[in-house]
This record gives structure tokens, sequence and C-alpha cells, in this order.
């Protein structure tokens, strides 16, 4: 995520998914939590030093997932919240600290599961299926690779 403060402080920011928005508040940000993949896929307290270029927040080890399927890819969206403040980083007042620094709009990005190969058409039967077994007709998206097939004698689901 790449973003430009008005002057120097400090950075959070984490990964949710589209779900957790409505539960999205400064305090949100600011604990990681709802963190979305892996507990690391979050920024906590980034310094801003120099205002004059761009900020660039990583989020890495994130283990995100694709929830359903897009062109038959694994695909997913899910949002961003980064959140900075000043140099002073919190006022206490009375027995609690004032968080006084300015929250961004979600920032939706795509999650595409990079894949050797995928099904441009899914597989399929062709014919009726003998004692001996059957024919798979599919088609790959790349020119070259392997294929696994199972035959089974009932009706089960495959992950």
């Amino acid at each position: 995520v790449s973003f430009k403060a008005h002057r120097q402080g400090f950075a959070w920011g984490i990964v949710v998914p589209v779900e957790a928005i409505p539960n999205i508040d400064i305090t949100a940000v600011v604990s990681g939590y709802p963190v979305e993949g892996h507990p690391d896929c979050r920024v906590s307290a980034q310094p801003i030093v120099n205002v004059e270029y761009s900020q660039v927040m990583n989020f890495s080890s994130c283990a995100l997932a694709a929830s359903y399927r897009y062109m038959s890819l694994p695909f997913a969206t899910y949002r961003a919240f980064v959140y900075v403040e000043g140099g002073t980083r919190r006022r206490r007042r009375r027995n609690y600290y004032v968080r006084d620094g300015m929250l961004s709009a979600p920032l939706r990005f795509d999650v595409i599961q990079a894949r050797s190969n995928w099904f441009r058409e899914a597989p399929r039967l062709i014919g009726a299926a003998t004692p001996n077994g059957a024919t798979i007709g599919f088609r790959a998206a790349a020119p070259a690779g392997r294929m696994w097939a199972m035959l089974t004698r009932y009706t089960m689901g495959v992950d």
C-alpha cells in the first residue's frame, strides 16, 4: 500500500476480509484485530520520517486464501486499512490514550493465487463409461503439463 502523510509520525495497517469492514475503526487497526490470514499480516507503528515522499506499507506473511473462482482461477477480494498519527504518537488524557490521527477508507485489492495451470474448460465425461473405464475431456490453459484423474465406484466429493 502506498500513501503520502501530511506530517511525520507513525502508521498502522491491517488486511481484512470484506465482511469485517463494518467492525473496523482506529482501535481495530492499531490493535491489529481482526487481521486476516496470518497474525503477522499487519504493520504496527511504522515510522513516517520524510513526508516529501510516498510511504510504502508492505503486508507480508499474510497467507491470504482465495474464496471463490473467477475464470477458473482462485480469487478473493480483501480490504486494507491504514491509520496515520502525528509524531507525538499518543496524548494522555486522564487515564486513557487519545488517538488523534486519520483512518483511511477501505482500500480494495484482489488476490489471485498463482497456479502453474488451470482449466479453460472443466473436465467432462465423453460418452458412456464402460466396465473398462471412461474418457474424460478437458482443456488446460498451459500447452504442456501433467494431469491426474481418479475414477471412484460411488459418487463422492473430492477436494
